[in-house]
């Protein structure tokens, strides 16, 4: 079995401040489950380090630390459509995050302006919204139809198949390629912010940056696991628009899930 961890229980274990994830991890790993890292991770900690000036002997701690956790279990995109899976450290994926970094600053730019857009013009309202279940929040074939229009536009898909998809709506069975999941990820993911479930502000930006590129890589796992709210509710609400099998878990549900196990 294949778990994701999203960033902050990873510092979670590493300044051992939850003693019951502790037990969970190591329970699992004893039993051969495997705990996986992608770029997200490493984009974290670059952050840190690129834009908030943390030293690099901290820096090394962090990224030894996910190397003592994952190993070699990461997810790295090779192609537009395939991730290889178990291929590199952390340390050599912190590399290239920082050899590419300055890229980073188009991606928060627009990043910030989607948010400045959501929150300025937005299409729902978050007090409605956050009641509704995350299954709910997608479920209207409209937003499918939009989906595949855009997937049209980009050139990722044909209009055959967009009729093929709408015919078995509401399952949707995208092709398993990288390229395809990334863009359909970015589209949901906007268009909640629009619809106002559990919306982010502004200043928050880069950090939303951040948790979709965990909700795309945690596609590959069998089990996503978060503290974050936010996080939760928007990948349960996108891998189920999606037709992702990822559990996404609470920290309590994680380790209630490994001592049923």
């Amino acid at each position: 079995m294949k778990i994701y961890l999203d960033h902050n229980l990873i510092v979670y274990l590493r300044k051992n401040s939850n003693i019951q994830l502790e037990e969970a991890v190591d329970a699992m790993k004893e039993r051969g489950d495997e705990f996986i890292f992608s770029p997200a991770h490493l984009e974290e900690i670059a952050v840190s380090s690129m834009r908030h000036g943390v030293d690099e002997v901290t820096i090394d701690k962090d990224i030894t630390f996910l190397t003592e956790l994952c190993g070699t279990n990461s997810l790295r995109p090779t192609t537009r459509n395939d991730v290889l899976y178990g291929s590199e450290s952390p340390k050599t994926c912190y590399e290239r995050v920082i050899n590419q970094y300055k890229s980073n600053d188009y991606a928060e730019s627009v990043e910030e302006s989607i948010i400045r857009d959501a929150n300025e013009n937005p299409l729902g309202n978050p007090k409605e919204m956050n009641n509704k279940d995350p299954e709910e929040i997608l479920s209207h074939i409209t937003y499918t139809e939009l989906l595949l229009l855009s997937l049209e536009q980009y050139n990722l898909t044909t209009h055959s198949e967009s009729i093929e998809h709408l015919q078995n709506f509401p399952k949707l069975r995208l092709k398993n390629k990288f390229c395809l999941l990334e863009h359909s990820v970015y589209f949901a993911a906007n268009l909640i912010e629009k619809l106002g479930y559990y919306r982010e502000s502004t200043k928050k930006s880069r950090s939303r940056l951040h948790d979709v590129s965990h909700i795309i890589y945690g596609k590959y796992s069998d089990i996503f696991v978060t503290n974050d709210t936010k996080l939760l509710n928007k990948a349960r609400a996108i891998y189920f628009f999606l037709d992702i099998n990822t559990q996404v878990l609470t920290l309590e549900e994680f380790i209630k899930y490994e001592i049923a196990v």
